[in-house]
C-alpha cells in the first residue's frame, strides 16, 4: 500500500532544511509531523511546506523556474510569532 503523501505536490522523501526561530534541522517532507513536540512548531512548518508547495506549482504552471525555499511567518492562537525558513535541499 503506497505512504500517503504528507505534503500534496512534494515527495516525502524529498530532503529539506527547516529553520524555527534560528533553530535548524535536516529532515524529509514526511518526518516534519514527527520531529517536533511542540504543536506549534508543527502547525508552522506545515503553513510553510504548503505555501512552498503552491509556489512551486505556481512557478511550473507559468513555465518559470522552480524556487528552492521560502521564509514564513506563522502566528499562533495566541498571537505569538514563529518564523520559519524552509529549503529543498
Amino acid at each position: 500500500m503506497r505512504t500517503k503523501p504528507y505534503i500534496d505536490g512534494l515527495k516525502n522523501s524529498q530532503r529539506i532544511r527547516v529553520l524555527l526561530d534560528d533553530f535548524g534541522v535536516y529532515t524529509t517532507v514526511g518526518e516534519c509531523s514527527r520531529l517536533f513536540t511542540n504543536y506549534s512548531h508543527i502547525l508552522a512548518t506545515r503553513a510553510g511546506l504548503n505555501v512552498l508547495s503552491c509556489q512551486n506549482q505556481r512557478e511550473i504552471a507559468a513555465g518559470e523556474t522552480v524556487s528552492s525555499g521560502i521564509n514564513v511567518t506563522h502566528y499562533t492562537s495566541s498571537m505569538t510569532c514563529i518564523n520559519v525558513q524552509i529549503n529543498l535541499v
